[in-house]
């Protein structure tokens, strides 16, 4: 398996850690033998709900079938029977049934992406183990809970647990684990820039990895050690490194770690100034078909070598590329690359004294960073705001103060002196005019700017709302809750997404979700209809608010399909390359609702009802590859030609008893 894969080429690396299901040994061992190997899910059902078999026997056996059944399709059901194994722990004193349901329970808050409450969970499972003197047979749980204190950023409390968990798999004598635990603590301590520590512990895992035969996970880290011997200073040891993990990857056909190498060879050439050769490597990664089918991989590249070639003062090589990079870093919605584009151009412009396009490139990287700071800027505005008032108000003084003072000098004056006071108020008049004016030039310049940077905070402030809700909030400073009667909630969820976090890494992990994502806010923009928000791995997207259409429930439901043919395209094209992909479920459900924004800071349109618990029903309850909408949708587009509809009954739907359900495709 190879680590560290970027997927979008350049970023600096992010130790990859994995949540790994995950089976006691005792278990294993029971079920191996008491079930003959079988795994069916009737087969463990029935060791579970045989109550001549032993407790041990039972626990073991429903544990993985709740898991097995209810991780990738239903995770309220999960909860639910996993409090059952809980129960019946506690009712036949049986600590480790406890510890299995809380391991469950920690398994489907992680699932939803609620990482606070699933180390809560795993923390009590891993508590019982203790209790029972088990622990020394459970380093996967031990790694488990290292890997959720690192993700919610809890270093210290994640080296402690993978250190702990290395040492019990040395005594196990697992390899597979301990080289897991190996470059976990290397990558933390790499996040800590204690790069000497995680050299050490890279070279550890380069050195099992050998003893082990994995050739791929050597080459692998090889790529990791050179990183951190660029960031000592070490090129050319580094190079040695990536140019013996670049033979083995070739070898192995592994194109991710590959072209990782290549990359960062390229970084080393860009650090030495060896301008050519860093363009080398960024053309051998540029011919790659994976970053051919990456916009995101594509945005950094391509960006990167528009930085070589102004470095060598070949500006229109350095446009062509950065124009590259800044349209495929728009396609993917990267924010941070279309920054990093906007000023690659703005330089390259610059360059050859071509102003105007240089400053309309320099405003637009500015426009994209607005966008990161929209509070910031009306905080901003307001303090201008104040400013102006208080330099028209100091200009209005000085006026007066000027003319009172003269005045008053005229009257005292002797006949004598009048001259010469004249001569004196003149030279000041002159001098006060002087200042004046420019303190008026002053006022001008930042009035404009004040509009400048007021009419992009509007515009980024539509960016977040609908236009309506915008306008009432500028106006009241908060905006209504309203009513809706027709609108059409869509809810979407990828199944297999926690065996798939076992295989990615943080980084590939959410660079996969983010395509989808980015594919589905096209979509509904297509179709005119209004995203909610993301939880998680979940998108949720209602049509007919905040203004109301006719066509909105066709609509959200021709969007559903969309989405769903995206899915099911993409799941097709990895498999094709052996890589990892999501398959995805996707609900409708058609009601009133009630919809507005929440809070004073960080604005969110959202909306709340039975509707939308319907909705999320309506996906739980489908099937993979599938559009799964309600009897009342239904009803409202039954009629439309474009459509052909499949009656599934009445399906039990949790919290809402059994519910008409159809699934909806497109007419051949």
């Amino acid at each position: 398996m190879t680590k560290n894969i970027l997927s979008t080429f350049g970023s600096k690396y992010d130790q990859k850690i994995e949540l790994k299901r995950f089976f006691t040994l005792i278990s294993t061992c029971l079920l191996c033998v008491s079930l003959n190997a079988q795994s069916d899910l009737d087969s463990l059902y029935g060791v579970w709900t045989n109550q001549k078999n032993n407790d041990s026997l039972r626990a073991s056996a429903y544990e993985t079938y709740i898991y097995d059944k209810y991780i990738e399709t239903n995770i309220d059901s999960l909860f639910v029977e996993a409090k059952t194994l809980i129960e019946f722990g506690k009712k036949n004193n049986y600590p480790l049934a406890i510890s299995y349901g809380y391991r469950l329970i920690g398994e489907g808050y992680y699932e939803q992406g609620l990482l606070s409450t699933s180390l809560e969970n795993f923390n009590k499972s891993y508590d019982i183990i203790v209790q029972l003197g088990l622990e020394k047979q459970f380093s996967s749980l031990i790694n488990t809970l290292g890997i959720l204190q690192s993700n919610l950023g809890n270093s210290a409390k994640a080296l402690e647990h993978f250190e702990l968990g290395l040492k019990i798999s040395k005594n196990q004598g697992n390899k597979e684990t301990m080289e897991l635990c190996i470059t976990n603590i290397g990558g933390i301590y790499y996040s800590l820039k204690n790069f000497d520590k995680a050299l050490e512990y890279y070279e550890q895992g380069k050195t099992l990895e050998k003893e082990m035969g994995d050739r791929v996970g050597y080459a692998s880290s090889l790529n990791l050690i050179s990183r951190v011997l660029i960031d000592k200073g070490n090129t050319e040891k580094a190079k040695s490194y990536l140019n013996e993990a670049i033979l083995v990857f070739e070898e192995e056909q592994e194109e991710y770690g590959r072209l990782e190498a290549y990359f960062i060879l390229a970084e080393i050439s860009t650090i030495n100034q060896d301008y050519l050769k860093a363009l080398d490597y960024f053309q051998k990664c540029a011919n790659s078909e994976i970053i051919e089918n990456s916009s995101e991989s594509k945005a950094y590249l391509y960006t990167s070598i528009g930085d070589v070639y102004i470095k060598l003062k070949q500006f229109d090589q350095a446009k062509a590329n950065c124009e590259i990079g800044l349209a495929n870093a728009k396609a993917a919605g990267l924010i941070s690359e279309k920054i990093r584009a906007s000023k690659c151009l703005y330089n390259a412009y610059k360059a050859v004294n071509n102003e105007k396009a240089a400053l309309n490139y320099l405003e637009e990287s500015i426009a994209v960073e607005d966008s990161l700071k929209t509070q910031e800027a009306y905080i901003k505005i307001t303090q201008m705001e104040v400013e102006k008032q208080a330099l028209n108000d100091s200009i209005q003084a000085a006026k007066e103060r000027f003319e009172l003072q003269l005045a008053h000098q005229i009257e005292v004056q002797q006949k004598n002196r009048i001259r010469n006071i004249i001569l004196f108020i003149a030279v000041f008049v002159i001098i006060i005019s002087i200042g004046l004016y420019s303190r008026w030039k002053s006022t001008q310049k930042s009035k404009a700017i004040i509009e400048k940077e007021k009419e992009r905070s509007e515009n980024l402030l539509l960016n977040i709302l609908p236009a309506d809700i915008a306008k009432e909030l500028k106006e009241k400073g908060k905006a209504d809750a309203r009513d809706f009667d027709i609108v059409s909630i869509l809810f979407t969820d990828f199944k297999g997404f926690t065996k798939a976090a076992e295989k990615l890494s943080a980084k590939a992990l959410v660079h996969e979700i983010n395509d989808c994502f980015k594919a589905f806010d096209h979509v509904i923009e297509k179709y005119k209809i209004e995203k909610i928000k993301t939880i998680g791995d979940a998108y949720m997207a209602a049509g007919g608010l905040p203004i109301p259409d006719k066509h909105s429930v066709k609509n959200t439901v021709l969007a559903g399909l969309e989405m769903q043919d995206f899915i099911i395209n993409r799941k097709e094209k990895a498999d094709l390359e052996n890589r990892i992909s999501f398959e995805m479920r996707v609900g409708i459900h058609t009601g009133p609702i009630v919809a507005g924004i929440v809070g004073v800071k960080k604005f969110q349109f959202d909306i709340w009802g039975d509707t939308v618990n319907t909705a999320a029903r309506m996906e739980s309850s489908g099937k993979v590859n599938k559009v799964n909408i309600s009897q009342f949708t239904y009803e409202l587009i039954k009629d439309d030609p474009l459509f052909d509809f499949e009656y599934r009954g009445r399906i039990m739907a949790k919290g809402k008893g059994e519910i008409d359900m159809y699934f909806v495709c497109l007419k051949a």
